[in-house]
């Protein structure tokens, strides 16, 4: 067993694009998403930072925007996109914005956030979304599935779906190509990774053929939720930890990570690391860690 530092990539590996293009709109899976999930009106946007930019200059009065402990960058920079001061509340305070990390359901909220960050949470179909209470949950099919793109931005109320909606940018083709062209090459180069930023938050449509990646995945949502969760059992085996000892998170949300027992001592050549948790009520926690999205 390895035990080492890590950067904290715990997600799926971004899949390969597909010879095999379709096309399809926001419209159809945001209808898709409607027939299948519960509880909220979905708006498909280019990306997570963009979904909480979004929702921010939607709604958010005042000029402070608590956040999680160790709020990751983009959330960040979405904050500070919307004309807002990103903040790390005091012990107690309420938060803004609420991460259930990892899928893990954060349950110890003094009172419901504005925005429930799921990026990484992946329900099984038929299940109540906005469970925290918040105006806006976001869910990031980058994180769930691999994709390079896309985002479900899930609103409590149907004003505020039609709203967002309404602000897509649609008509601008040939700068929604070159946004699609310098995001494949972002990792690259950081003059490139900052003009693909700039152009995220112009919110921009996604192209027909990735609208049509993203359908193809929603239309086939729970075949895609069964097969993760036999690659969740699967690495449960591998680790030989005990099936019933080692259950979904709430409401069937299938884990990004394995969190390992304190006593665990199985000896094995599967990278274990060590990350935080902060979700957690007795605060920040350090724990170890088997990322097997990671590895599939």
């Amino acid at each position: 067993m390895i035990t080492n530092t890590y950067n904290g990539d715990v997600w799926p590996k971004k899949r390969k694009i597909s010879l095999k293009l379709t096309s399809s709109s926001a419209e159809e899976i945001e209808s898709t998403l409607q027939d299948i999930f519960t509880g909220g009106y979905p708006v498909v946007l280019s990306s997570g930072r963009l979904a909480i930019t979004c929702a921010l200059k939607n709604s958010f009065v005042g000029k402070t925007v608590g956040l999680f402990p160790y709020s990751s960058q983009c959330v960040v920079s979405s904050v500070i996109q919307a004309g807002l001061v990103p903040v790390t509340p005091l012990k107690n305070f309420t938060f803004d914005i609420s991460y259930n990390q990892w899928g893990r359901y954060n349950d110890v909220l003094v009172s419901p956030p504005i925005i429930e960050d799921s990026v990484d949470s992946f329900y099984p179909t038929n299940t109540q979304i906005l469970r925290t209470g918040a105006r806006y949950e976001v869910w990031s099919l980058s994180k769930i599935f691999g994709l390079n793109y896309g985002a479900v931005l899930w609103c409590k109320h149907k004003i505020d779906a039609d709203r967002i909606r309404s602000f897509r940018n649609s008509k601008r083709l040939r700068l929604r190509a070159f946004r699609s062209l310098v995001r494949t090459a972002k990792k690259f180069n950081t003059k490139i990774y900052f003009k693909w930023e700039e152009l995220e938050y112009q919110n921009l449509e996604l192209l027909p053929f990735e609208y049509g990646a993203i359908f193809e995945i929603v239309k086939n949502w729970q075949k895609f939720y069964e097969l993760r969760l036999l690659e969740y059992y699967s690495a449960l085996g591998d680790l030989g930890l005990d099936f019933t000892n080692n259950s979904l998170e709430t409401d069937g949300v299938i884990p990004v990570v394995i969190e390992l027992p304190e006593n665990y001592t199985k000896k094995s050549n599967l990278e274990i690391i060590e990350l935080h948790r902060f979700s957690n009520p007795k605060g920040l926690l350090k724990i170890r860690i088997f990322p097997y999205q990671t590895k599939l």
